[in-house]
């Protein structure tokens, strides 16, 4: 059996609705005066095990729902983790690719184009070094010039 309790801690009387429930369910001790359900969503909710059922519970148009129903709607809120995770993921650069052309702009993609220039330039003036740097050929400040 599943109980389910929501209450501010900042209200005194929905706390005693909690306490009772909880002593209820943990000491299996009575509450005084017994619990009344408050099932209306308006206020704190109580709604002590058996006081519920689903064809009390709506989906669609105030029509009664399955269980099947219920369950394709919770699903439709709360996506199965388990079955995301099958689906392929894409790393973020990979995404970042595939949606950039939709977002071109001329001044950024020639800065683009200008940094990747000078990073392949870098790239050869670092693998020139080393090349030379194993030939024993070094210069004074430690930067080989071109």
């Amino acid at each position: 059996a599943a109980s389910l309790v929501f209450a501010s801690t900042r209200d005194k009387v929905a706390m005693k609705g909690v306490n009772g429930i909880l002593k209820q369910l943990v000491f299996g001790a009575a509450p005084k005066g017994g619990l009344v359900a408050q099932l209306d969503p308006g206020k704190p909710l109580l709604c002590p095990p058996g006081k519920d059922s689903l064809q009390a519970l709506e989906v669609n148009n105030g029509q009664q729902s399955t269980e099947k129903a219920l369950c394709d709607a919770v699903a439709d809120i709360f996506p199965d983790p388990a079955r995301m995770s099958k689906e392929t993921k894409k790393s973020d650069s990979v995404q970042v690719a595939e949606d950039l052309p939709s977002y071109s702009e001329s001044s950024v993609d020639a800065m683009v184009e200008q940094r990747l220039g000078e990073l392949q330039q870098y790239r050869r003036q670092v693998e020139r070094n080393q090349r030379l740097a194993s030939e024993g050929i070094t210069s004074k400040d430690g930067v080989l010039a071109n």
